[in-house]
């Protein structure tokens, strides 16, 4: 066992000063691989830092490495002996480079480490605490699967994951999603229930009471598209999404999502906001008639084309001709008939007949972040 006076601290040793300093010159990190454990006795006289190997190796296990937030020169290395590894005294204990190099010494306290036969069950975890300016330049390279953290080290990190503002920056945030879908609308079919009121509110433009939706409140006022009621009341098309200040008190109104729609799809005509005359196919026709030759009306040519088509002779009543003969006339006619040229149809377009579009506008105070 080690003597109450003996120095237990870990020292970055000069082997250690000159690989720091070699990986900065080449602009590499310092990778830490190895917690090694000896049974070999350093004098008290000597200098740990002069280390440059283990005095008596007994074994080795990958190490990992902590950094302290608020020491940012503190290394905290561990490593863990496996339960069926032991049958030495542990008086010494280093942390080794990848290349092999002693980068910190301590002796140890003399603990002696028994075998499974000797009546160890568990693995036996190690702290090494070492002080490095160049800390930031450190890393632990090993193989996750050998490692097992601690509870404590366990709680520290998921403390701090809780702690950052957006921890999963691959995934949507409740913000974003709700920011999302405040400024979107969908539509939602008539058939079965009622949607719930204190989540769901029709898609047009709707005044509100800032007390009941406060946080909504919170996060359309904050954004570009809040707008004051009375600009919106003068030219509802062109700020159709935007949210109005209502009475500029203690109310506010939704952005008319539903005349969105309307002008999005003119929009496929024109400039959203503008109107435009309506428009339908070009629909021709011809029709053509000639006198014949001889003094009768039923000699006469007649032609239709386009939308016009002949359908028949209609004969007309007697009349008296100035000669003082009698002659019976005939008249040709034709029909008009649009789906000869344009695209007709006898279905009528319910339009969204099953559909209403609601907005989702959750009541109350809760949290977005």
């Amino acid at each position: 066992m080690a003597d109450e006076n003996t120095d237990l601290r870990c020292y970055l040793t000069n082997a250690g000063i000159a690989a720091e300093n070699n990986s900065i010159q080449l602009n590499r990190s310092l990778n830490v691989t190895e917690m090694v454990f000896g049974s070999g006795l350093l004098p008290d006289a000597s200098d740990p830092r002069e280390q440059t190997a283990m005095i008596k190796e007994e074994y080795a296990v990958p190490c990992a490495l902590l950094f302290d937030g608020e020491t940012p020169t503190l290394l905290v290395f561990k490593g863990d002996l496996p339960a069926d590894v032991g049958g030495f005294y542990i008086n010494e204990v280093g942390i080794r480079l990848e290349d092999g190099t002693i980068y910190g010494y301590a002796r140890g306290k003399g603990d002696y480490k028994p075998t499974l036969e000797q009546g160890a069950t568990d693995s036996v975890r190690y702290a090494v605490e070492m002080y490095s300016t160049n800390a930031d330049n450190v890393v632990a390279k090993i193989d996750l699967s050998t490692v097992y953290v601690d509870w404590e080290d366990f709680e520290v990190r998921i403390a701090a994951h809780k702690a950052e503002e957006d921890p999963h920056t691959q995934y949507l945030t409740r913000a974003d999603f709700l920011k999302h879908m405040l400024f979107k609308g969908m539509p939602m079919s008539a058939v079965g229930p009622d949607p719930d009121p204190d989540f769901w509110l029709p898609a047009g433009r709707v005044e509100l009471l800032r007390t009941d939706y406060p946080t909504v409140f919170e996060i359309v006022s904050a954004s570009a598209f809040f707008t004051d009621q009375a600009t919106i009341d003068a030219t509802p098309r062109a700020y159709a999404g935007h949210w109005g200040t209502g009475d500029g008190a203690t109310t506010f109104t939704t952005d008319d999502w539903a005349l969105m729609m309307n002008i999005k799809v003119a929009g496929g005509y024109g400039a959203a906001g503008s109107t435009k005359e309506d428009h339908i196919q070009n629909i021709t026709g011809l029709i053509n008639t000639s006198s014949g030759s001889g003094s009768s009306m039923a000699s006469a040519l007649f032609s239709a084309d386009g939308a016009f088509y002949q359908d028949g002779v209609l004969d007309l009543p007697t009349f008296e001709k100035s000669s003082d003969t009698t002659a019976r006339g005939r008249s040709q006619y034709a029909r008009f008939d649009a789906s000869r040229v344009a695209r007709t149809s006898d279905i009528t377009d319910t339009m969204g007949l099953f559909l209403d579009h609601y907005r989702v506008i959750p009541k109350g105070v809760f949290s977005y972040a």
